[in-house]
């Protein structure tokens, strides 16, 4: 059967954990929708240590639906820790581990896909629900200028670093993506960037920002997010190439906590009505954001980046995106 979507997966040993997880949740969507939408999530193994290859590989590939990449040959290539590489775009990028920098590889793998629509999906974002993907495919479907689909979103902000204040342009956020093949006539990489602005302000763009911009500019196309009803239909952890504290020892206990703080539990009429069911949820998810917090607070600590990011109030129409958003949560 030909693929309509690939979905792309970067693995690297420190979400590997969690990647176990993420990639068992795709077989929700092969056994409720493969007929309508028949995909492939190609994994792209990045500098797995053998022991690792021994735990995850031989189960990965029993799955019906993945096809797995390990670059190991690559590895005496890459550039070591401190040391940069340089985007298309003529932008330094410092290396922070011995692995394949996401950016370089999104813009190889981008350029080169053959099916109707490409994903990056984040090693570390669990489907709970696979109706989400199918409404977005949709609705990509039926709009001839619609040429992405997001998960969340966020607006240009203030940004602070130890080097200063800049602004975090808008970006569409990489960890679930969808892109139509037309988007390829847009040959700017996926590359984080750096520019000044008309009012000499420092601009910042995030992976794939500087690319989405020049795909709704240049040539005028429209990317949106999800709507916010589809917010429980999935989880994304967060940052798990940085994992230093989530382990096999925490880590079940770790997810459930997760969920059940974004999500609650399931209840059906049959047991409690809806108005209550409502209630104890809110209870439930209460408790178990207290608990999350408490066990792995300093887990989601370890794994931000150095930087901080200030949030500006702003009239964009995804305010409205946000605060609904946040009223569920």
């Amino acid at each position: 059967m030909q693929k309509k979507i690939i979905f792309f997966m970067i693995v690297t040993p420190r979400d590997a954990i969690i990647a176990d997880y993420s990639i068992k949740s795709y077989m929700k969507l092969y056994k409720k929708y493969y007929k309508q939408l028949p995909f492939t999530l190609y994994i792209y193994a990045n500098t797995f240590t053998q022991d690792l290859k021994d735990i995850y590989f031989a189960k990965w590939k029993k799955l019906p639906f993945v096809e797995l990449y390990d670059n190991i040959e690559k590895k005496d290539k890459l550039t070591d820790i401190g040391g940069y590489i340089i985007s298309p775009e003529g932008y330094k990028r410092f290396v922070q581990g011995k692995f394949e920098l996401p950016d370089a590889i999104w813009t190889e793998a981008f350029a080169n896909f053959e099916t109707p629509y490409w994903a990056t999906v984040d090693a570390d974002f669990e489907i709970l629900n696979p109706k989400f993907i199918i409404r977005m495919i949709d609705k990509l479907d039926k709009n001839e200028n619609l040429v992405a689909m997001s998960s969340d979103y966020s607006d240009t902000a203030d940004f602070v670093d130890v080097y200063g204040e800049k602004l975090l342009y808008r970006r569409f956020h990489t960890w679930f993506c969808i892109y139509k093949k037309k988007a390829q006539v847009c040959k700017v990489s996926h590359f984080n960037f750096a520019e000044y602005d008309d009012k000499g302000n420092m601009c910042f763009y995030d992976s794939s920002g500087y690319f989405q911009r020049h795909l709704r500019e240049d040539f005028g196309f429209d990317m949106e997010v999800v709507d916010p009803i589809n917010q429980k239909c999935f989880i994304h952890y967060g940052a798990f190439a940085k994992n230093r504290l989530i382990n096999k020892s925490n880590v079940k206990k770790f997810r459930r906590l997760a969920i059940v703080s974004k999500v609650g539990m399931k209840f059906t009429s049959l047991f409690v009505f809806k108005c209550l069911s409502n209630y104890i949820n809110n209870k439930i998810r209460m408790y178990a954001t207290k608990e999350f917090n408490k066990y792995f607070a300093d887990s989601v600590e370890d794994r931000k980046y150095v930087d901080t990011y200030i949030v500006n109030n702003s009239d964009s129409k995804y305010d409205k995106y946000r605060d609904e958003m946040n009223s569920k949560a």
